[in-house]
């Protein structure tokens, strides 16, 4: 039965109205007749399965209290055909869409093959118009070639006589540049070097000469000092500040005799700190190296002279105790004054104990001599005038040994310098070289390209030449092929005169 109502269904498609309306809607070909015979007879089927179950709905009406199960079902399946349906509709209306749009494409094609055509006609147009001004300009052009010819002959010429001159004295100019410097340098140097070496060797000889007058002074300096000494310990007794600002006097004295300069190599009344405390030796003096050498002046007068003034041997031997006490007190005191630890110095682990008066040095010396021993314990050093003047004339010494080598260092620096200036100057001067070649190549290159190379300028003014073009000038001849056009164009010319 649904076989039939299905039949009858597709025997009655071509008086449907839906029909003829999608048939008017869509291109003829036989796709979209394949589409829609396919969609009729889907439509045609589920017609005929609906009233096939409306049929059996009426047929079993007696039955449908018991089967409400299967009427549930049927509604489901109807419901279902339903989105199948639209689900059709939507696919249709969609097909509908994309032809369209291929009808919209086909003729936009269409219009783009028009406007194609019109443009080629415009430009074959154009071309043409062209090409008559090309031959236009093919005349112009014989006419202002012969003009460019001759400026460019003129030009060239000139242009290789001025950088041919201004290239040979900008050559000259800038080897005498590099040169000064270089040659004042040099005898800046030399100068430098005679003078050095002429007050080296003044200075030698005048060591070496005055050596024994030296060592003849420093006795003398040291009787006088010790004559001074003991004249002057005579007014000093007793007063204990007075004997101290003695015995720095005292060294002051011996410094500016040593050949030492004050605040450049030894300063005096020098105050620095020292673990929180603040130290003043009386003399600090400079060693090469950034190192330093602490004086400190010690005076014990008072019972030296007792003893010397005494004849009593019990008083004697008590003065000399006290001697010995005071100078051990002095020994102790500087010790723990501990100057090698002020800020600022860079000193040995020892100081100089100075007293100034030479009789009570050797007097201590003869009475105590552990006592040397002990102060050396202790990390000092007693000194006299003679021995502390005989120290600081070596250190004086040593300072013009430093100073010789110094000059000695800075020659080599400069020495050094005068070496690199040296190969800066030789890079400079290959470099200048390779500049010269680079210009002499551009130059020749240039001279090649316009007269000798292969295709060069005249060649090529020439052969311009030959195809009529008249000039009263006859162009340079730049090689033998060039020489052999150049004649050959010249015998056209003379044949064209006689004509």
């Amino acid at each position: 039965m649904n076989s039939n109502i299905s039949t009858k269904s597709l025997s009655d498609a071509p008086s449907n109205p839906e029909f003829h309306i999608s048939k008017h809607w869509f291109p003829k070909n036989a796709d979209n007749f394949s589409i829609m015979d396919f969609l009729h007879l889907l439509l045609g089927i589920s017609i005929g399965i609906i009233i096939s179950i409306v049929f059996v709905f009426f047929k079993n009406r007696s039955d449908r209290k018991n089967k409400s199960s299967e009427i549930d079902g049927f509604r489901n399946s109807i419901a279902s055909l339903e989105r199948e349906k639209a689900v059709l509709q939507s696919l249709l209306q969609e097909k509908i869409k994309q032809f369209a749009e291929l009808d919209e494409k086909s003729e936009q094609q269409h219009r783009s093959e028009i406007e194609k055509a019109s443009l080629i006609s415009k430009l074959e147009t154009e071309l043409l118009s062209a090409s008559e001004r090309l031959s236009n300009h093919k005349k112009e052009l014989e006419q202002w070639h012969e003009q460019m010819r001759l400026e460019f002959e003129n030009t060239a010429n000139r242009l290789l006589k001025n950088h041919s001159t201004e290239f040979s004295e900008r050559s000259q100019q800038g080897l005498s540049e590099i040169l000064k410097p270089f040659h004042e340098k040099l005898g800046s140097f030399e100068n430098k070097m005679g003078e050095n070496y002429e007050k080296t060797l003044r200075d030698t000889t005048e060591l070496k000469a005055n050596l024994t007058s030296e060592l003849q002074k420093l006795h003398e300096l040291s009787n006088q000092v010790s004559l001074d000494a003991n004249n002057l310990a005579k007014a000093l007794k007793g007063e204990g500040k007075t004997q101290g600002s003695w015995g720095e006097l005292i060294l002051s004295s011996i410094l500016e005799k040593s050949g030492l300069v004050k605040d450049r190599e030894y300063f005096e009344q020098f105050s620095t700190t020292a673990e929180d405390s603040i130290i003043r030796p009386d003399v600090v003096i400079n060693l090469p190296d950034n190192k330093h050498l602490i004086i400190d002046s010690k005076v014990s007068l008072t019972a030296y002279e007792n003893y010397i003034e005494s004849t009593i041997p019990e008083d004697r031997e008590k003065f000399l105790k006290l001697h010995l006490q005071s100078v051990k007190s002095h020994i102790s005191g500087l010790s723990n004054k501990h100057y090698e630890k002020g800020v600022g110095l860079n000193t040995p682990d020892f100081v100089l104990l100075f007293m100034p008066l030479e009789s009570t040095f050797s007097f201590t010396l003869e009475n105590a001599r552990d006592l040397f021993a002990e102060a050396w314990a202790k990390k000092i050093i007693i000194v006299s005038p003679t021995t502390l003047l005989a120290s600081l004339m070596t250190v004086s010494s040593i300072w013009k040994q430093e100073n010789q080598s110094r000059n000695a260092m800075e020659i080599a620096r400069q020495s050094a310098e005068l070496l690199d200036d040296i190969a800066r100057f030789y890079e400079h001067i290959e470099k200048a070289d390779k500049k010269l070649r680079e210009s002499q190549d551009s130059m020749d290159e240039a001279l090649r390209k316009l007269t000798s190379g292969r295709g060069n300028i005249v060649a090529r003014a020439t052969k311009i030449k030959e195809l009529g073009v008249k000039n009263k000038k006859d162009l340079p001849a730049t090689s033998e092929n060039d020489l052999f056009l150049q004649n050959h164009s010249n015998q056209n010319a003379n044949e064209d005169t006689q004509e």
